[in-house]
């Protein structure tokens, strides 16, 4: 007597190739992504810092400061159309960005962030 296997299919009814070297629950669970996981120490810290170089400019106002990790920026009004900008820059802290494992991900997502921010301000 042939037995027949139950096959794993997709929701659109194409048979799944490999379901034996995925990360599920249970054995008919979806598969499990790594970003549903429990969060590392690390990530944690990460999270705190990732893509903050730069303050938010989404919150901008005129006399208050943006603060970012290692850039700050104030611009206060003077009057008519007059304004004194202000940029200070935490050298320790860029300095602790530089050690970090994560720095090019992390300085390439702060500044794709800054042009988005820059594109919705001209919007």
């Amino acid at each position: 007597m042939s037995e027949e296997r139950e096959r794993m299919t997709t929701d659109a009814g194409r048979l799944v190739g490999d379901n034996q070297n995925s990360l599920r629950v249970g054995p008919r669970d979806p598969i499990v992504f790594e970003e549903f996981l429990p969060v590392t120490e690390k990530e944690e810290h990460m999270k705190d810092c990732f893509g903050t170089i730069y303050p938010d400019l989404e919150h901008f106002q005129f006399g208050r400061p943006m603060i970012g990790k290692v850039f700050q920026i104030r611009v206060d009004s003077l009057g008519s159309g007059h304004r004194d900008r202000k940029l200070d820059i935490d050298e320790a802290a860029w300095r602790d960005c530089r050690r970090c494992e994560d720095f090019g991900n992390c300085y390439e997502f702060s500044n794709a962030k800054l042009q988005m921010q820059l594109v919705l301000r001209e919007l």
